[in-house]
């Protein structure tokens, strides 16, 4: 009968240099998955950037007139082209109601046609009126 030979000893996993290369790889991978998330968020909002400085801004200025009692207000509006492309088709649709003082608009259009959604409001009170008097 043979004396049992004494079992090897397997060296510890931390001591092999291959299983370091698998482990900084898979963290060198990771990273570059994270760093291409962020590149494409950055992308993203550079495109979205772009987008905003390029488009047609419209700037509405009002001219108020003079305000008499029982005669009609009368106000110039006009619009201008500030973006750096043009704008084209521009539509413009204005209510005006009576409010009064201390009340708010009711913000409801449904007679036009079609029914207006307010999206500018440029309100005067009494203290900037009076300067036109």
């Amino acid at each position: 009968m043979r004396p049992a030979e004494p079992a090897v000893r397997q060296p510890r996993w931390w001591v092999n240099p291959n299983w370091w290369i698998v482990i900084l790889t898979a963290s060198v991978a990771v990273f570059a998955g994270i760093s291409a998330l962020i590149f494409n968020r950055q992308l993203w909002e550079m495109q979205r950037t772009t987008y905003v400085d390029q488009r047609p801004w419209i700037v509405v200025n009002v001219g108020l007139g003079r305000v008499v009692a029982g005669e009609p207000l009368l106000s110039e509006l006009s619009l201008a082209n500030s973006g750096k492309t043009p704008a084209k088709n521009v539509r413009v649709d204005a209510v005006v109601e009576d409010v009064g003082y201390g009340q708010s608009p009711s913000l409801l259009y449904s007679d036009t046609n079609p029914p207006l959604r307010p999206t500018l409001w440029v309100r005067y009170s009494l203290t900037s009126l009076s300067a036109f008097l």
